[in-house]
């Protein structure tokens, strides 16, 4: 009896070698639905990245607010170009919608 312990032994962990293996495979594009926000957000991302800034004016969704972070800032109603390498949190400030395109 102890061989077949050893078998089922074998075989769960073959069984559980071959499940993390297709985890871990690369699979098929998928298609992602992305917000509006969200595709901004990377545009203005792949833009700064490859050297071009941005070009177009953005402001805030609520003029009620503010935003303001070295060499940009945006009050009221002011509409900007934003700065050709904008900072991580200018970016999630687009990407969750609190500045948005003018």
């Amino acid at each position: 009896m102890p061989e077949k312990k050893e078998t089922a032994k074998k075989s769960t962990a073959k069984n559980i070698s071959e499940a993390n293996a297709s985890s871990t495979e690369p699979t098929e594009n998928k298609d992602i639905d992305l917000t509006t926000e969200e595709k901004t957000a990377l545009d203005v991302q792949k833009a700064s990245n490859s050297g071009n800034p941005y070009s177009g004016k953005f402001k805030l969704k609520d003029p009620d607010t503010q935003y303001a972070e070295p060499g940009f800032t945006l009050t009221g109603d002011q509409k900007a170009e934003l700065p050709e390498e904008p900072s991580a949190e200018l970016l999630a400030r687009i990407r969750s919608g609190f500045i948005v395109k003018a």
